[in-house]
């Protein structure tokens, strides 16, 4: 006769039970370790949440004009939400950006307000701070979400590069600044466009963005909806979506009121963008209060990217205007001839930034500084790689000319054709041309220029290189020496 099958008490443990519990207590362990140091899916989505949604301040303006460094928001019409970006939302392939969308729901906060930029590379007409129509621009993101430069970009399309959802032009925010982040920003009616160039920008107004590399326009669709941890977002990329109105513009051309080289088509709510900047002073605060006390260092590397950002030669040109300011020739400047001296040269800075910068260099506090000292400092020094390159660019002009070279001389050698920037199209032979003659500063040709004034000048603008390679190859491609 069979036994019947063993009955166990509840209590009795079956299997591998201490494999079981050990691997229950690794779980736990490594969960509590993950907890600690922040590490868990649900601690980053939290953090990716405070970061970005983060209370952001938006510039008001006093006399309703746009102006250069402005924190602003841009809504765009069809999809009635804001442009917004995702910084933990990489763009696949080899280089960074970051996807970026339009959110009907977003508030000022750090991934919905950016800073708009003024193209360093293009000549500046009008000497100040104020956004025109006309000009081209670049849209940085606010620098409480990221400490690195992002840049609305956006490219011709590739098989690696084109949007996921409506497969026309990419846009995303990316990690260096180049021609692919430079945008036009164009009055929104075709007939009064040409007029309206180099008219301010208001706030409020109703702008088009058009890439300048690609020559398409900014836009978002509802059509390509995206859902994420914020809510349904749509799609932005480049696309220029235009009214169909022909027999109205032949029955324009007619009459006279336009004609056939002048943009007709009207762009349609897709491509619209309004500019919101604060309705009240209240918005405007210091968004930086909120993490951290900027100290002087801060204040004089912001001051270095300012600087820079104006093209390899604003050393040279910042030093030339303090100079036409120090009329005595004492080589200091007060705090009122400093301001002047950078708002001159397009530098806008806060009081306190003005003051931070200015308390650094006036170290025995008798309201002045020496400007010489001062941009030595901000520059740094010239490395021994660079000196050689200028030493040697030096010897071969100093075997055709002697050990001094009339200024008229070195300028008919010059060769702007030649320039980096002018073979790749950044640039026309006559802006290279003038670049190079502005920022020497001579009114006389017939000037006899030194070793020490050559040097002097190439150290300069050295600065304005970041890589020592650009910086030799732009040496030779303008002296063109071995």
């Amino acid at each position: 006769m069979d036994q019947p099958p063993t009955k166990y008490h509840h209590k009795t443990r079956l299997g591998n039970w201490s494999e079981e519990q050990e691997l229950e207590e690794s779980k736990l362990k490594d969960f509590l370790k993950n907890k600690e140091k922040g590490t868990l899916q649900s601690t980053k989505l939290q953090q990716k949440i405070d970061i970005s949604l983060l209370k952001a301040s938006l510039t008001f303006s006093k006399d309703g004009v746009v102006h250069y460094g402005d924190h602003l928001m841009l809504l765009n019409k069809e999809t009635d939400g804001f442009l917004v970006t995702d910084i933990y939302d990489l763009i696949p392939g080899n280089d960074e950006a970051y996807n970026c969308y339009t959110d009907k729901n977003a508030n000022p906060t750090a991934r919905s307000v950016f800073i708009i930029k003024k193209y360093a590379k293009e000549q500046d007409l009008f000497q100040d701070d104020i956004v025109r129509y006309g000009q081209k621009i670049q849209i940085q993101v606010n620098p409480l979400l990221s400490n690195k430069e992002l840049f609305l970009h956006s490219c011709h399309i590739t098989p690696n590069h084109v949007a996921k959802f409506s497969r026309k032009q990419e846009v995303g925010f990316y990690a260096k600044s180049n021609y692919d982040t430079v945008w036009l920003i164009e009055h929104i009616d075709p007939k009064v466009r040409f007029e309206k160039s180099g008219s301010p920008v208001l706030a409020g107004d109703s702008i088009l963005l058009k890439h300048c590399q690609t020559a398409q326009w900014l836009a978002s669709d509802p059509h390509y909806p995206i859902k994420n941890e914020f809510g349904v977002q749509f799609e932005i990329f480049g696309h220029s979506f235009q009214t169909l109105n022909k027999t109205q513009n032949l029955i324009a051309e007619k009459s006279g009121r336009s004609t056939v080289d002048m943009p007709s088509r009207n762009q349609k709510d897709q491509n619209c963008w309004a500019i919101v900047l604060a309705s009240s002073p209240d918005q405007e605060f210091d968004e930086f209060a909120q993490t951290k006390t900027l100290n002087v260092d801060d204040h004089i590397n912001i001051l270095r990217k300012k600087i820079i950002e104006k093209g390899p030669y604003s050393y040279r040109n910042l030093s030339n205007e303090f100079q036409r300011l120090d009329t005595n020739n004492s080589g200091a400047l007060n705090k009122e001839e400093f301001k002047l001296g950078l708002k001159n040269y397009g530098l806008f800075l806060k009081l306190d930034e003005l003051n931070a910068v200015f308390s650094a260099f006036d170290q025995n506090r008798n309201g002045v500084i020496d400007f010489q000292e001062f941009l030595t400092t901000i520059k740094g020094s010239i490395s021994p790689a660079r000196s050689e390159v200028i030493r040697k660019a030096w010897a071969s002009l100093s075997e055709r000319f002697g050990e001094a070279i009339k200024f008229e001389d070195l300028v008919q050698i010059f060769s702007s054709k030649n320039h980096p920037e002018v073979k790749r199209g950044l640039k026309t032979e006559k802006e290279a041309f003038r670049e190079f003659t502005t920022a020497w500063d001579i009114t006389y040709p017939e000037r006899l220029i030194t070793f020490e004034d050559f040097f002097g000048y190439y150290a300069d603008v050295s600065a304005g290189y970041e890589k020592d390679e650009n910086f030799s190859l732009m040496l030779h491609s303008v002296w063109n020496f071995k």
